[in-house]
């Protein structure tokens, strides 16, 4: 994928094929052509833009990264990306995590430092060993209708 990515940092493990049983039948409500790509992940289209959702390979703090800050340690990290880098494949992407944040109680990693003054947002951000901004729902929900809202590409 050549878009932006925003990791869903998540406390509880899950099989990657409960997870696609629990999203498959909320996205295609509003996707198109919601199924298995040959990699295994979950791809889908919004608005003739694709998107994907996978698991990530490796475990969050597995490089040895400090999540001591979040609620408690991630267990289990799920990428969604986007196809595309425009500014709407941003929002859509944006928009997208945040709508499935609460089916996992995931916290947002979003793979890389956000540009601007992110900590006067509502909500929690962390930099995470000053290498990612991490975040709950309620920043994600301010940092969309932020006029710079931009993700990591």
């Amino acid at each position: 994928m050549a878009g932006p990515v925003v990791g869903l940092l998540l406390f509880e493990q899950r099989s990657f094929d409960d997870v696609v049983a629990d999203v498959t039948p909320w996205l295609r409500a509003f996707c198109e052509s919601v199924g298995y790509d040959s990699d295994g992940d979950l791809a889908f289209w919004l608005h003739e833009r694709p998107f994907v959702l996978a698991e990530d390979d490796v475990l969050p703090g597995a490089d040895g990264e400090d999540y001591s800050a979040l609620p408690a340690p991630p267990v289990q990290e799920l990428l969604l990306s986007a196809g595309c880098a425009s500014p709407e494949d941003h929002r859509l992407l944006g928009q997208l995590a945040l709508d499935l944040a609460p089916r996992f109680g995931a916290w947002f990693d979003f793979a890389g430092r956000l540009r601007g003054d992110v900590s006067s947002a509502p909500g929690r951000i962390v930099e995470v060993d000053d290498v990612t901004h991490v975040g709950d729902a309620d920043f994600l929900a301010a940092w969309l209708r932020h006029p710079d809202f931009h993700l990591v590409k």
